[in-house]
């Protein structure tokens, strides 16, 4: 699933989504929510009779990472996104690329961003992308509570603001 097949939800019919996310509230459209203990594997391949033909790992955590290409069908593709700072190293059970499943990186959705920026902005403009839901504003000065309200699980994206005007 690329951003843009995120973005434009209302112009594709698409099978109701699987998620795997520490806070269950971040899922838009999921039936289902996996919590990283979870044995995620069985639990994909019970719901899909077998594997996900899909997955998009977005958490960037090395137990997440290993488990994701473990819930694919043959042949299947997971897509990594997510990122820790720092160096971030991760180990994944070859037989599970064998088995003819791919594990690739994507960074910045992988996208030209001279088309997919209007794209996205005729969208939003559209009404069929609501980047409201996902981005809350914090002047600098609460920069904490920015903080607190992302590893709460409160805001997806939080954005600081700056006060430009002199006094």
């Amino acid at each position: 699933m690329t951003l843009r097949r995120v973005a434009t939800p209302k112009r594709r019919r698409r099978p109701p989504g699987r998620a795997h996310d520490p806070v269950p509230q971040h899922p838009d459209g999921a039936t289902d929510v996996f919590f990283p203990a979870d044995d995620i594997a069985r639990q994909v391949g019970r719901l899909t009779d077998g594997g996900a033909d899909h997955a998009v790992e977005s958490v960037g955590s090395e137990a997440v990472i290993r488990q994701a290409p473990s819930s694919l069908t043959n042949p299947g593709i997971c897509a990594t996104l997510g990122l820790r700072s720092g160096r971030n190293p991760i180990s994944v059970d070859q037989t599970h690329l064998l088995d003819g499943r791919t594990l690739t990186g994507v960074i910045e959705g992988d996208i030209d961003p001279h088309e997919f920026l209007p794209d996205l902005a005729a969208h939003w403009m559209a009404g069929r992308f609501p980047v409201e839901r996902l981005v809350q504003t914090f002047p600098f000065e609460k920069i904490d509570d920015a903080f607190a309200a992302v590893t709460a699980g409160d805001v997806v994206k939080a954005v600081l603001t700056f006060d430009n005007q002199e006094n």
